[in-house]
């Protein structure tokens, strides 16, 4: 029976993957993704393991794709390139049930060691497609239908959420989950899963790598037609000549300024609807792209427009908009103003403060074992007289200190320092 409930993005893409018939989970903790796999815990029928690292849960997904078992690996950006070796693997082998990689990128570093941009490793390096949501709902069913085109297409694909959708809420509308599904099995084919060099006969004595890089290159004539009809690119009409392109997150931003717009195209696949934007674009002067983090979008629109000689001017985050951080509702603003200066944009006033509200630093998350060592660094006149006796919680704090350890530490064990 359906029922909506209101709901974290995550708890939303977790769904949709239930929903489209999910039995294997694996992934390694990191924000903003890690609530992707706690919400899959419990569901009868459904594997969900925390693995070493994100390899590791990679491989065990393939594993089961292989074996016509629907997979999802979990991680966040800096995951991904854990798993970049056997990424350019699969996707030269392919995959049989349907996989979708999620790889949850943190523009401005909220909770990461840098920011990143998966769209480039998946994308432009792997070849692989890719989802760009701009909100829970829309991470729900394009993950749902993530898994069918993985399956019609025997491709891994690739749902890219940023924080601001991982952990945004929404109204989501919760299906029932698949009751019956095919068992798992096994075919061995050597000659596309055993990637060695060795020669094809039937193709000429060509090493097996290059042959499947060869089928890797004429699927994406096939993904550039499936995108080409997605519901995910759409545009939006409007007067002026200067046109707005929202890419995930971005057309989220777009829309909150929306009530200053002209004509918006909102792209949320990659490869791109090529029909589309050229379509888009004429009689326009110049497009703005809005995209988080990298020029990658922007990039590729100079590409086809220089290829079909369409002078249309080019903007985005190569120096036009913020080329790092976060997008946010004062930069797509002053980004239309100096787009289109005949607008009047209307900016929001922030009222000033009276009080002085002092900056929050961040810590560790809760469970992980640098916690201690972290506090340590940053309190080095922590002694073990301030520290929780073993009889406190794991997580409480002296009163003088921010202290957090990951477990009661044993009186005999001697204290660094």
């Amino acid at each position: 029976m359906k029922e909506k409930k209101y709901v974290m993005g995550n708890t939303a893409i977790a769904r949709g993957a239930l929903e489209a018939g999910v039995r294997v989970v694996a992934g390694y903790p990191g924000t903003p993704a890690t609530e992707i796999v706690d919400e899959c815990l419990g569901v009868p029928g459904v594997h969900v393991e925390w693995a070493n690292n994100e390899k590791v849960a990679f491989e065990l997904c393939t594993g089961a794709s292989l074996c016509h078992v629907r997979a999802l690996p979990v991680m966040k950006h800096n995951g991904t390139n854990y798993v970049t070796d056997f990424l350019m693997h699969v996707n030269f082998t392919g995959i049989r049930g349907g996989m979708v990689l999620i790889s949850a990128d943190d523009p401005g570093g909220l909770s990461s060691q840098n920011e990143e941009d998966t769209r480039i490793l998946v994308h432009q390096y792997a070849h692989l497609p890719i989802f760009d949501p701009s909100n829970p709902a829309e991470a729900k069913a394009m993950i749902k239908e993530a898994f069918d085109l993985s399956e019609k297409t025997e491709l891994v694909f690739c749902l890219r959420p940023v924080t601001r959708v991982c952990h945004a809420r929404g109204i989501i509308e919760f299906d029932d989950l698949p009751a019956d599904l095919p068992a798992a099995h096994y075919e061995p084919d050597r000659e596309r899963f055993i990637m060695s060099a060795v020669e094809m006969p039937q193709f000429g004595g060509i090493k097996r790598p290059q042959i499947r890089h060869r089928w890797l290159n004429e699927k994406q004539a096939v993904l550039e037609e499936i995108m080409e009809e997605s519901l995910y690119n759409w545009v939006e009409g409007g007067k002026g000549k200067v046109g707005l392109i929202g890419c995930g997150m971005g057309y989220t931003w777009v829309k909150e300024a929306e009530q200053f717009l002209g004509a918006k195209l909102p792209l949320g696949t990659l490869p791109l609807p090529r029909k589309k934007l050229l379509d888009f674009v004429k009689g326009l002067d110049r497009v703005v792209i809005f995209e988080e983090t990298e020029p990658f979008v922007e990039g590729l629109c100079r590409r086809i427009f220089q290829e079909e000689r369409i002078g249309v001017e080019v903007l985005g985050r190569s120096g036009f908009l913020p080329s790092d951080g976060e997008l946010s509702l004062a930069a797509v603003l002053e980004g239309i103003e100096k787009a289109a200066p005949k607008v009047k944009v209307r900016k929001p006033e922030t009222p000033a403060m009276d009080i002085h509200i002092p900056i929050r630093t961040r810590t560790q998350c809760v469970g992980c074992n640098y916690r201690g060592i972290l506090t340590r660094e940053l309190w080095p006149e922590t002694s073990a007289a301030t520290m929780p006796a073993p009889s406190a919680p794991w997580n409480s704090s002296p009163p003088s200190t921010a202290w957090a350890l990951p477990f009661p530490w044993p009186a005999e064990w001697p204290f660094p320092g």
